[in-house]
């Protein structure tokens, strides 16, 4: 039910900031993580990418502004690398995700990053740590995200898809639950907003200065 409140929230967030509202409602609250005191468990969903509800994402399909990286290698964070360095499975991607969260005080803002099918690449990387580690490689994840959650204490409300706000968005009922997502979930060029002038992201960082210069 929190899940569920703090997706509405997002989407009437989103819509108000699509129509040019950036005085709406206040960002979802974030959901406590106590694990030692109340048992609290964060279980990681590897079956696939979700737009919406995600709390993780991928390192290498994110936009993020230079201001994060100052955080990211601030030596108070040390730790947190060494953790990334040391774990068997290399976790940048939730650590990462988790730190940018709580430095904005947001969840990640998700768009599709797929127009048309793409080519099958292997992730040879990925697919050797998971060789080395096959046996309890979900479990090992599943530590990982519970690890860095706890670390911070709390873990952020969960995105919402590319379409919040518009036509696009879909809802149905599933065991009692609302769930949403985009129909399509993956759109043509034209409809993807940060991509569209005067659509949500798009003007996301500053303009340029006076001058031509670019900051």
């Amino acid at each position: 039910e929190a899940q569920q409140e703090a997706t509405k929230l997002s989407i009437r967030m989103v819509t108000d900031e699509t129509n040019g509202d950036k005085e709406g409602p206040q960002q979802p609250q974030f959901t406590p993580i106590c694990r030692d005191a109340v048992g609290d468990k964060l279980e990681y969903n590897y079956f696939d990418f979700p737009q919406w509800v995600a709390h993780f994402i991928l390192p290498s399909g994110s936009f993020l502004h230079r201001n994060f990286l100052c955080f990211m290698f601030h030596p108070a964070l040390e730790e947190l690398r060494q953790y990334v360095l040391e774990h068997p499975t290399k976790p940048d991607d939730i650590t990462m995700s988790t730190l940018v969260s709580h430095l904005a005080g947001k969840a990640p803002r998700v768009f599709t990053r797929r127009v048309h099918e793409p080519p099958k690449q292997e992730q040879n990387r990925r697919k050797l740590l998971w060789s080395d580690n096959k046996e309890i490689w979900a479990n090992i994840r599943e530590e990982a995200a519970n690890s860095v959650s706890g670390y911070f204490g709390a873990v952020n409300p969960g995105s919402v898809g590319w379409c919040a706000g518009t036509k696009f968005q879909q809802q149905k009922q599933k065991r009692g639950q609302t769930e949403f997502f985009c129909a399509p979930e993956f759109p043509a060029l034209d409809l993807v907003p940060w991509v569209n002038e005067g659509k949500l992201g798009h003007d996301q960082c500053d303009p340029p200065i006076a001058g031509g210069k670019k900051v």
